[in-house]
């Protein structure tokens, strides 16, 4: 598992836009999965789940973007999970590392 987090600079809608769009673009067998909106007062919280076939680890990997934001602030979480083996142990995470740093160059150009 990697995660990546950061407070950035923008809407929440321009935010979640140029996100989903470069994890989208990063790979050929990228797909969203699922997705989830919510708005609870003045925060705004989306979450959106991707998958892509891992070539190193020939299997899938998974990422999570969860994008929070109310007024003032926008706060965004990048979990990647899966692709890795070993029954009892986990190793070979190369395919988990990869897809988060599909994101992160993105996430740090927004970043405050």
């Amino acid at each position: 598992m990697a995660i990546y987090e950061a407070d950035v600079t923008g809407t929440f809608e321009e935010v979640l836009a140029y996100l989903s769009e470069t994890i989208e673009q990063g790979s050929s067998t990228c797909s969203l999965e699922e997705s989830s909106e919510c708005q609870i007062g003045d925060t705004k919280i989306a979450i959106r789940a991707y998958e892509r076939y891992s070539w190193l680890g020939d299997n899938r990997v998974s990422l999570h973007l969860t994008v929070a934001s109310n007024v003032e602030q926008t706060h965004v979480t990048v979990i990647t999970t899966g692709g890795s083996q070993g029954v009892i142990f986990k190793f070979n995470t190369i395919g988990e590392d990869n897809f988060l740093q599909t994101v992160v160059p993105a996430i740090q150009k927004i970043e405050k």
